[in-house]
């Protein structure tokens, strides 16, 4: 009886120390040049789309004035904004953001976020931020 009762007791254990064992997070530990292979203008995190340009369904638009970059839905219902601190600098440098979104679940939103500029091709910017692994990868004008 005595055995039945230890027996029980070190499985109890095992099994409150294994529940309380946290699963490691594939992908956690992406880089930059992941992110900088994507082509699609959009926001992205652990180099996923959160929300990416769908060319049927959506408008690009970025005004020069506020530095505003949109991701907006035909129908106007739907959008992804993010509105730089200053204007996109040369690769290398990092800009604040606020990131937002409406009608659009899982992506994440910032009130200001601190983004590197990777890398720059024609219209197109890739802005990082390690720590979050978020990237946006916004169409723009000079």
């Amino acid at each position: 009886m005595r055995l039945k009762y230890i027996l029980l007791s070190a499985m109890a254990c095992a099994v409150v120390l294994f529940a309380g064992c946290k699963q490691s997070q594939p992908g956690i530990n992406v880089t930059p040049k992941e992110f900088e292979k994507k082509t699609t203008e959009g926001v992205y995190k652990v180099a996923k789309a959160q929300y990416a340009f769908n060319k049927t369904k959506d408008q690009l638009y970025f005004n020069r004035t506020t530095n505003t970059f949109r991701i907006v839905s035909d129908d106007g219902t739907k959008y992804v904004e993010v509105v730089l601190d200053s204007p996109v600098g040369s690769v290398g440098e990092k800009v604040k953001a606020t990131v937002r979104s409406k009608g659009i679940d899982g992506v994440d939103n910032y009130d200001s976020i601190e983004l590197e500029i990777r890398k720059k091709e024609g219209e197109k910017c890739w802005l990082w931020n390690q720590a979050n692994t978020f990237g946006v990868l916004m169409f723009y004008v000079q």
